[in-house]
């Protein structure tokens, strides 16, 4: 079996200095087992567009157009995130970088409360659906993606507005729990926290339990894991966070 404790450690040992904080998402941050098809699911915020480009060409040596492509479609306004998949320590791995101030201007498109599609640049072609949605209310939502000198644009929803919120993908990785491995998840957290207002604010859940059981991966948190969630976020919103 696959170590995945210790790619991890040796992860974090190799890009501590470029990253501001790390986020283990996934099963693997809740207590899932890790079997021969698990991958590692992380979340990263680097400080400047230098690190992200240091990042780009450490995990893709051989795209060596993804570093300076991918930052210029961010200057632009084109994109909001990277996501890099990557193989280390022979588990197949993908991040989601983001500046710091990503998660303060995604908050500002989901308190406009209508539907905001994101774009990450990639170095995959992902294709399938994302599914978003909660209890029986749940929308497919099409992977588009445009494959555009050396990189991939792929639109990613932010949050679904149609009657009722529907918490994006940025949403869904962080929400239902995650472990820091590294640094500071203030803004995460508050992150995570207006997502589940918003769904409370539709009405079509009641409680922050139920805002919980809604999730897809519901049934694999243990007993233990989703008390800990419904106490962090009723403490976030009893702050008024």
């Amino acid at each position: 079996m696959k170590n995945w404790q210790k790619a991890l450690e040796e992860f974090r040992l190799s890009f501590k200095p470029l990253f501001n904080s790390v986020f283990l998402v996934g099963s693997l941050a809740y207590g899932g087992q890790f079997r021969k098809s698990s991958d590692i699911d992380l979340v990263g915020t680097v400080d400047n567009l230098e690190n992200w480009k240091k990042v780009c060409k450490k995990l893709d040596p051989k795209n060596e157009y993804l570093a300076e492509r991918s930052a210029d479609v961010y200057l632009s306004g084109t994109v909001q995130s990277l996501a890099l998949h990557f193989v280390w320590g022979n588990i197949p791995c993908q991040i989601d970088i983001m500046l710091p101030d990503f998660y303060q201007k995604a908050g500002q498109d989901i308190n406009k409360n209508k539907t905001c599609v994101y774009q990450r640049a990639s170095n995959t072609v992902d294709y399938g659906e994302y599914i978003v949605g909660h209890a029986d209310k749940k929308l497919t939502v099409p992977k588009h993606h445009i494959e555009k000198d050396s990189i991939v644009l792929i639109s990613t929803p932010l949050c679904v507005v149609e009657d009722i919120f529907y918490m994006g993908v940025y949403h869904q990785k962080l929400f239902t729990g995650y472990s820091c491995l590294w640094g500071d998840d203030t803004d995460v957290k508050s992150f995570c926290t207006l997502g589940v207002k918003k769904v409370l604010e539709t009405g079509s859940v009641k409680t922050v339990a139920e805002v919980i059981k809604s999730s897809v991966r519901y049934d694999r948190m243990s007993d233990e894991h989703k008390k800990n969630l419904i106490n962090l976020y009723e403490a976030q919103l009893n702050n008024k966070i």
